[in-house]
């Protein structure tokens, strides 16, 4: 056999030596000739006949140069490693709770795409899987599917596989350990294979077994104790064992046929031994068997076919459904969301919706929130009340994604949308591509959102936040709208006085609490006066279960603290002294130590109102001045708007302010603190402008009105006696009025829901997650929130109506508030619960 060697044929050192001077001598010589003239003329001449040719060439050489330095960085790139620290993927959405959310990773805070993957023209219908910092997804392109996965980070393609003829598909991939599960196949495929992909390095890609069903199979896989449960449409249920070494004739455990199971297209759930089963069109069930035989243990008849995934949390499941699937609707499109108790297998309670629900339903402690074909999404207490909805303004077909900030959703319109998840305010969206079919849900994990497109390929949007504490009291109760209760709790059915803070010092007088306090997850501010001294105590509450606080620092001010202080991060903010006082500061404070970081001179003149958000602080500084700072205490700018007195609302482009004299209400650029407009107001403002779903909602002494955030002209008026404080969300308002009523009603119009006497004027309504708190004639009073008339008012006593000197405030389950003679009281559940 003849072996063959390649060796380059270079010039000999003795050639070089006699070539090299001709070639230098011939250059030379041909540059010293176009010093003639006519030499130089003739050369012009000839490059521009030629000028359309040598303008392709030097392209093409330019071209082929970045080519070649693309295709070099591109081979040269290292790739990271897997990193598997982070938790499994075994299930559509990650976890029984269907979050879609790597749980501890960061949301990300603005939006634009990062990068995008997938072949030209490729569909992503499934949703994407992520473990660690690597990416799955399956891709569809006519009726070819391949399975795909990518560097989360920079968008790496590591590897791309799929059996032979694998077809298009809906279904999701799962991961466990080191497989990948996935089905194949669209509503109409048949003998469609269940596949199993191998993930470990070295092996990534490579098919380990494959399963065929006698129908389609668009269900996401469950891996549940080395077991794959998978719907197969009209072929029914199937539990595979997952071990790739197992024989192919052994694979299946058991099959649940389609003629007792039909449509079996969602995905399902196993948990506790059982899987759970919703059934389509024709079936109109959802069925729990038996996980380790596949005998059926109990059926649920449903008013529609369901084809939402189902969701478990503490013994009870959760399921959408409705008359439409995802590509056709019926002219009496209608759908309903159902609780069912695991241990009775009985339906606890069911929400109706008007269309279909076809995403999951992602579950909370203390909320269930969901997406509708309406294009409305929703969110519902434990009880299944609806606590607020947000339209999308078009159809919601994927299940939405719920972090510890945000909730992140898709509509067919092709926009993803970030959403504040107390009150579902947008805080960023963008276009992923043409409106069509967004099946794909998002996913949020490593600071991103993956999600698919349907001709735009696999998505990776957004920028990670920041790593900065979270923790936000913006001012005076809570910031504008929110009337004390910003993080949105209720409380406790078993409420009574839990402590009584009379001497944050421990001295024998009982102090007085002379503004509302600030209160976040760990900590609450609040200002007293003990006698001639002033200052602020800090409560730690970091340990929740304590009947009597732990004071952890205390700060003296040399007037008294009249207004609510500030929390932003690690830091309190605070302004000491009323209308009137000398010496008067703005305080930065460290919320660790309590030391002071750093003052700023209010005037004694200043109503020296305060509002604060993540980045600056407003302060009205001076009798007319408006003044924004960093939290390093550097002046950005000063705007002279006139005598302010109440919280602004700070928006991230535009600033509102409720001006009292002259009376109007005026924009201002955040960034540069120019003025955008301002129109006047029949009366003076009596709350802080609130700004909802782009419309300021404003308090006066003639009632409640919302006008527009672009111009500022009024959109409604409810005429009413003097308003003192308002909550304001996306489905409601709720105030309470010089009179002692209790009003709510319809943000969208004005109109009416509620009106409810016996409320004290002047103090501020507490509303929770599906309730009101008031101080009523007796003490504290609760009132079910209701779009209806209230049958009738539990009284709960605790306080003297007559003896509370500060506005109420309500978080995590607890209400803070000033009492004379008895200092901050605190009013909650067993503290053990």
């Amino acid at each position: 056999m003849d072996v063959f060697a390649v060796v380059p044929i270079l010039p000999t050192l003795t050639s070089l030596a006699v070539i090299v001077p001709v070639l230098l001598l011939s250059i030379l010589t041909a540059l010293a000739s176009l010093r003639k003239p006519d030499v130089a003329r003739s050369v012009l001449r000839l490059v521009w006949r030629q000028k359309l040719q040598l303008l392709i060439v030097v392209g093409l050489i330019l071209g082929a140069v970045r080519t070649f330095g693309w295709v070099s960085a591109r081979l040269t790139r290292s790739v990271a490693p897997a990193q598997r620290s982070g938790p499994d993927w075994p299930m559509h959405r990650g976890s029984l709770k269907r979050h879609g959310w790597v749980a501890g990773d960061k949301g990300p805070s603005c939006g634009g795409v990062v990068w995008s993957g997938g072949r030209p023209a490729e569909a992503f219908y499934a949703s994407p899987a992520v473990v660690g910092n690597r990416v799955f997804c399956v891709g569809s392109r006519n009726d070819a599917g391949r399975i795909y996965c990518w560097d989360a980070d920079t968008g790496d393609r590591i590897w791309s596989s799929a059996p032979s003829g694998y077809r298009a598909t809906f279904s999701s991939p799962v991961v466990a350990g080191d497989y990948l599960v996935c089905g194949e196949g669209l509503h109409h495929t048949r003998l469609a294979r269940v596949v199993c992909l191998d993930v470990r390095p070295g092996s990534e890609g490579h098919v380990l077994w494959t399963f065929q069903t006698n129908s389609h199979v668009e269900c996401t896989p469950f891996i549940y104790r080395d077991r794959v449960y998978v719907g197969a449409g009209d072929d029914g249920i199937y539990c595979l064992r997952l071990d790739p070494d197992i024989p192919d004739e052994s694979r299946a455990v058991w099959h649940a046929p389609g003629d007792r199971f039909p449509d079996a297209e969602t995905s399902l759930v196993a948990h506790e031994g059982k899987v759970y089963v919703g059934l389509g069109v024709g079936g109109n069930a959802l069925c729990v068997l038996e996980a380790e035989s596949g005998k059926e243990i109990g059926r649920l008849s449903m008013p529609y076919p369901v084809f939402g995934p189902p969701a478990i949390d503490q013994g009870r499941l959760y399921v959408g459904m409705g008359n439409a699937d995802y590509v056709n609707s019926t002219d009496e499109s209608a759908g309903c969301v159902c609780c069912v108790d695991l241990g009775t297998f009985g339906v606890e309670w069911s929400f109706d919706t008007p269309a279909a629900v076809l995403g999951a339903i992602a579950v909370d402690d203390d909320q269930l929130v969901f997406g509708c074909c309406d294009g409305r999404l929703y969110v519902l207490d434990h009880q299944g009340k609806q606590v607020r909805s947000w339209d999308s303004h078009s159809p919601l077909l994927a299940s939405p994604t719920l972090t510890d900030r945000f909730v992140y959703v898709v509509n067919r319109a092709g926009m993803l949308h970030a959403l504040d998840r107390r009150w579902l305010e947008p805080v960023w969206e963008v276009s992923l591509g043409q409106p069509g079919l967004y099946l794909s849900s998002p996913v949020v994990a490593r600071g991103r959102v993956f999600v698919g497109t349907e001709h735009d390929g696999l998505l990776c949007v957004g920028e990670p936040a920041a790593d900065v504490d979270t923790a936000i009291w913006p001012g005076h109760l809570g910031g504008p709208g929110a009337a004390g209760c910003r993080d949105g709790s209720s409380l406790p059915q078993d409420a009574r006085v839990l402590w009584e803070l009379r001497s944050p010092t421990g001295g024998e007088s009982t102090v007085e609490v002379t503004a509302p306090v600030a209160a976040t997850a760990n900590s609450v501010l609040v200002p007293v006066a003990d006698g001639g001294r002033f200052g602020m105590a800090c409560l730690d509450m970091a340990e929740a279960v304590k009947e009597n606080p732990h004071v952890r620092w205390s700060v003296d001010t040399p007037n008294a603290i009249t207004q609510s202080p500030a929390i932003v991060g690690k830091r309190a903010f605070l302004v000491d002294g009323q209308v009137g006082s000398p010496n008067r500061n703005l305080h930065c404070i460290d919320m660790s130590l309590g030391r002071v970081l750093w003052r700023r001179v209010v005037e004694p003149l200043a109503s020296g109102v305060l509002t604060v958000d993540h980045a600056g602080i407003f302060v009205q500084d001076g009798l007319d001045a408006l003044s924004q700072f960093t939290v390093e205490d550097e002046n950005l700018w000063t705007i002279r708007l006139g005598v302010v007195t109440r919280c602004v609302h700070t928006g991230p482009n535009i600033l509102v302010a409720a001006v009292d004299a002259p009376p109007s209400l005026a924009a201002i650029d955040r960034p540069s603190g120019r003025l955008l407009w301002r129109v006047a107001l029949d009366t003076a403002p009596t709350t802080a402008p609130s700004v909802r779903n782009n419309r300021i909602f404003l308090g006066a002494d003639s009632g409640l009105e919302s006008r527009s955030l672009v111009d500022g002209h009024r959109l409604w008026h409810m005429a009413d006696d003097r308003i003192s404080s308002l909550y304001v969300d996306s489905d409601k308002y709720v105030y309470v009025n010089a009179n002692g009523h209790l009003v709510t009603g319809s943000p969208d119009d004005g109109s009416v829901f509620t009106r409810t006497v016996g409320a004290v004027a002047g103090l501020n309504p507490l509303v929770g997650q599906n309730e009101i708190v008031f101080v009523g004639t007796t003490g504290l009073s609760r009132v079910p929130l209701r779009r209806e008339a209230v049958a009738a008012i539990e009284q709960l006593g605790l306080l003297d109506a007559n003896r509370i000197n500060t506005p109420l405030v309500l978080h995590g389950g607890r209400i803070y508030v000033g009492v004379a003679g008895r200092g901050l009281v605190c009013v909650g559940g067993d503290p053990a619960q």
